[in-house]
Order: C-alpha cells, then sequence, then structure tokens
C-alpha cells in the first residue's frame, strides 16, 4: 500500500488526536494483497477477522470480487457494507 495514499488521512488524524487510523475511502486496500495489519485497519475488522480473510485468500486463491468476502467465517452483509467503500480486488493503475 502506498504511503503517500494515507500520509493525508494519517496527518488529519493525528490533529484530531485519534491515533488508530482507518482505512482511508479515497484509497482502497487490495484485498488480494493485504497483509492482515493492513486488513486490520478496515472498519470493524480486528486481528481475528483479518487473519480469517488472509488464510481463506491463501486457501482459495485471490477473490474475485469485494462480494466474496461473505464467504470468510464471521464477515456478513453488515460489515461488508461497512467496509465496501475501503476495499477492491483490483491493482492500482
Amino acid at each position: 500500500m502506498p504511503v503517500p495514499c494515507l500520509l493525508p488521512f494519517i496527518i488529519s488524524k493525528i490533529q484530531q488526536g485519534v491515533n488508530n487510523p482507518r482505512q482511508s475511502e479515497s484509497c482502497p486496500l487490495n484485498i488480494n494483497t493485504a497483509t492482515a495489519g493492513q486488513l486490520e485497519t478496515l472498519d470493524g475488522i480486528g486481528q481475528v477477522l483479518a487473519q480469517r480473510i488472509v488464510d481463506y485468500r491463501n486457501a482459495n486463491g485471490p477473490f474475485a470480487s469485494v462480494d466474496d468476502l461473505l464467504e470468510v467465517n464471521g464477515i456478513g452483509p453488515g460489515i461488508l457494507e461497512t467496509i465496501r467503500p475501503q476495499i477492491t480486488t483490483e491493482e492500482e493503475p
């Protein structure tokens, strides 16, 4: 994940006094290449769900679409809709 994409978001959160920056909607996170640590920056995704996503991807191959996250145990429609603006399955140009 390129640092310049998150830099303005992180700076704004630091200025607001927030020490736990979440994934910026302006720079979606590729769920096919993200580490568990990067996935944890998504709203509603903690350590356990992040690891389940990585484990599922390792066992089944890349996600064809973000909707495929519904196959991961613990990811339901509510969580998916929360993180949908923050994720992608496409590489940055």
